[in-house]
């Protein structure tokens, strides 16, 4: 497909899905605050990252 990067988030709260995109090769970004929109609110999202180069 010719990607040179894809990104994936996960709920700060859930180490499970964190350490499978650190697993998978994905790298820790950053912080998105209120990135997510809920029924209740927003809340955060943790920033994974893996580039071709990788």
């Amino acid at each position: 497909m010719g990607l040179q990067r894809t990104e994936a988030t996960c709920a700060p709260q859930n180490t499970a899905s964190r350490r499978v995109l650190e697993k998978s090769g994905f790298s820790y970004e950053g912080l998105l605050r209120g990135h997510q929109r809920t029924a209740s609110g927003r809340r955060d999202s943790l920033l994974h990252a893996r580039l071709s180069s990788d």
